[in-house]
């Protein structure tokens, strides 16, 4: 029965295809005919199973309703109902599953990079999907979203040359939900920004633009839902603090067009005069007030740039004289 539930969309699907077949199609008809048929419809006669356990929940609810507590059937009506629904849940569970693995195999289909069908292994099921348009550091781009139920990944989208042709995808970034909040951002029409949210993780922080209101809030209730159902997160939430959190996050780094002088001494962008990120608090400096270089673990064992006020000068006199002087 269970494996009849998981195969009936599948079914209604091959079915639908021969639409256009006249003779399946006058073969059905003369079926329909057949008076053990009852005059219905193949598609009728394939749901009519699915349908049986949720009327036996129907049926004995309204059983319960109507048997006084201290009938001697009131317990075993408990029971069948009880044991229906587990049947119940069990089905709709298989059915989930199978349909997740479905919309997998059918994805692993539009990537280029090898690596994504590693991406696509159970027990991991796709929540949502869709494109948001991405504030980058030069300019916004939009990169189509997938948020899995254990990590979010952003991709840039490709035209294949294929007949029909389709678009595919390319994965440059995958951020585990371990440590990923979402923020509404304020609607602000000078910076043309309307629908927003931020992505704040230990790795990576960005905002991105919904194409309205409702999108918006489908994409941060579905992300925060995901993060909170890790069972990682779900053990430390007791003690889960959300400004450590934050104060853990990789910056938001201002886009190259809002900055026209450097942050700290305030000399103006030019030719001459280049703009840099500090990979610390993602502001843009000129070279010589983000000249050094600083270890941040949570973005790799490397030496990154980092701003002058971002740079520890007291704990590491060392260093900053062996970054003056190499």
């Amino acid at each position: 029965y269970k494996l009849y539930a998981v195969k009936y969309q599948t079914a209604i699907e091959i079915l639908g295809s021969t639409d256009s077949n006249t003779s399946v199609t006058a073969f059905l008809d003369k079926c329909r005919e057949d008076p053990k048929s009852n005059t219905q419809p193949v598609r009728s006669l394939l749901i009519m199973p699915c349908q049986r356990i949720p009327r036996y929940i129907l049926l004995l609810q309204d059983l319960l309703k109507n048997t006084p507590p201290h009938h001697p059937d009131f317990e075993d009506l408990q029971q069948a109902l009880e044991e229906t629904k587990d049947v119940a849940n069990v089905i709709n569970q298989a059915i989930s599953e199978y349909q997740n693995m479905v919309l997998m195999s059918r994805l692993r289909d539009q990537f280029l990079s090898e690596e994504f069908s590693q991406l696509l292994q159970p027990p991991r099921v796709l929540i949502k999907q869709g494109p948001l348009l991405k504030i980058c550091r030069k300019k916004r781009k939009t990169r189509m979203f997938f948020l899995f139920s254990d990590l979010l990944a952003y991709a840039t989208t490709v035209v294949a040359y294929r007949v029909p042709a389709e678009d595919m995808y390319i994965l440059p970034r995958q951020i585990s939900l371990e440590s990923v909040s979402v923020t509404a951002v304020p609607d602000n029409e000078i910076k043309k920004i309307q629908f927003a949210f931020s992505v704040q993780s230990n790795t990576k922080s960005f905002i991105v633009i919904a194409p309205d209101q409702e999108s918006k809030q489908d994409w941060m209730d579905k992300i925060h839902v995901a993060c909170q159902t890790l069972p990682s997160r779900r053990e430390r939430s007791a003690s889960f603090d959300s400004t450590s959190s934050e104060a853990g996050a990789a910056p938001i780094w201002t886009p190259d067009d809002e900055a026209a002088m450097c942050t700290l001494c305030s000399a103006e962008f030019s030719l001459l005069v280049r703009k840099h990120h500090c990979r610390k608090c993602g502001q843009v400096f000129c070279s010589a007030c983000s000249s050094q270089k600083k270890i941040l673990e949570a973005l790799g064992p490397y030496q990154l740039r980092v701003c002058d006020k971002c740079f520890p000068r007291k704990q590491n006199n060392t260093s900053e004289l062996w970054n003056r002087f190499k």
